[in-house]
């Protein structure tokens, strides 16, 4: 596993309406606002995040109940490890473990984070565990002015 030493111009990039991430400026980037995908890339590194809505008759379902029932489905990574860091304020949970099939990235993060009515789906790679944390760590919810549907 590598740890990258240079300091890399950095940039925050919406990756839906209502969430953001911090990212090198140099990453080329792909965003579907059909399908709620965005997906950053260089040679070594990516990240590829879905956004979901969780509505109910009532509006808006809380965080805490989007947190319980998709922790209860989801099932193991083989070889995975529990991730126990969150970004600050957030609910939610992430694995690591090798890469799967990738060419350019030793180590993946997965995780998914929640907001009330949100969820992302979160898949960070790279060979630098280092750059993996401080980028899961970046991610933040910001509200939208009431009437918006995500």
């Amino acid at each position: 596993m590598k740890t990258r030493t240079a300091a890399e111009p950095l940039v925050e990039r919406r990756v839906s309406d209502s969430w953001s991430i911090v990212i090198p400026e140099t990453l080329s980037e792909t965003r579907n606002d059909m399908e709620a995908f965005w997906h950053g890339e260089d040679d070594h590194r990516w990240i590829s995040t879905n956004t979901l809505l969780v509505f109910g008759p009532d509006g808006p379902v809380p965080a805490s109940l989007i947190h319980g029932q998709l922790r209860a489905m989801t099932a193991g990574i083989a070889g995975a490890q529990p991730f126990g860091e969150l970004p600050p304020g957030l609910l939610g949970w992430a694995v690591t473990a090798p890469a799967p099939g990738s060419t350019v990235a030793g180590i993946a993060l997965s995780g998914i984070l929640v907001a009330d009515g949100h969820a992302l789906l979160v898949t960070i790679a790279a060979d630098d565990f280092d750059w993996v944390r401080q980028t899961w760590l970046s991610f933040r919810f910001h509200d939208l002015p009431s009437g918006w549907a995500h």
